[in-house]
C-alpha cells in the first residue's frame, strides 16, 4: 500500500479529505482565448475610459481603455510581467490570455473588475494617467507605447 506519511496510508488520507473537497465550489474555469478572438469590441461606459491601475490577486494591473471598447493591459507580480489586449463586450472584458472580467461601476464611481465572475477576485481600479500606481515595468511599457 502507498503511504503518504509514515503513519497514514494514502487511501485513508483521500477518504478523510474527500468530503471536504466535494463541499468546495469550484468557480475557476479553463481560460479560453477564442472568446477574445471572436469578441467584437463594443463601446465602454464613459466611467471606464482612461488609464487605470488596480490589484488583482498577486498582480498589479494597469490598463488603458478607449471609448470603442479595446484596451491594452500590463500586469506584474514579482518578476513576472506580461502585456496583452482586451475587448469589451456586453459588460465583460475578454483578455487576450483567455481570461475575462465583468466590468461594473464601483461606489466611488471608478470602474471595478470582477475576474471570471467570482466576487472574491474584485479589483477596484484607480485613475492612473500619470502611471504613478503602475509597476515600473508597466509604467515603462505604457510610456514607450504612448511615444510611438
Amino acid at each position: 500500500m502507498i503511504r503518504f506519511t509514515n503513519s497514514v496510508p494514502l487511501g485513508m488520507l483521500v477518504f478523510l479529505i474527500a468530503p471536504a473537497l466535494t463541499a468546495c465550489k469550484l468557480s475557476w474555469e479553463m481560460p479560453d482565448a477564442s472568446k477574445y478572438i471572436h469578441a467584437q469590441a463594443k463601446q465602454v461606459p464613459a466611467y471606464a475610459v482612461g488609464t487605470w491601475t488596480g490589484g488583482m490577486g498577486p498582480f498589479v494591473m494597469t490598463m488603458q481603455v478607449d471609448a470603442g471598447g479595446t484596451a491594452v493591459i500590463c500586469h506584474s507580480s514579482g518578476h513576472k510581467e506580461a502585456t496583452g489586449k482586451a475587448k469589451h463586450k456586453d459588460g465583460v472584458f475578454y483578455f487576450s490570455d483567455g481570461g475575462y472580467a465583468e466590468l461594473r461601476q464601483g461606489a466611488s464611481g471608478e470602474p471595478e473588475l470582477v475576474l471570471s465572475g467570482d466576487d472574491n477576485l474584485l479589483s477596484q481600479l484607480r485613475e492612473d494617467s500619470s502611471l504613478t500606481l503602475a509597476t515600473p515595468y508597466c509604467a515603462k511599457f505604457f510610456t514607450e507605447l504612448d511615444a510611438q
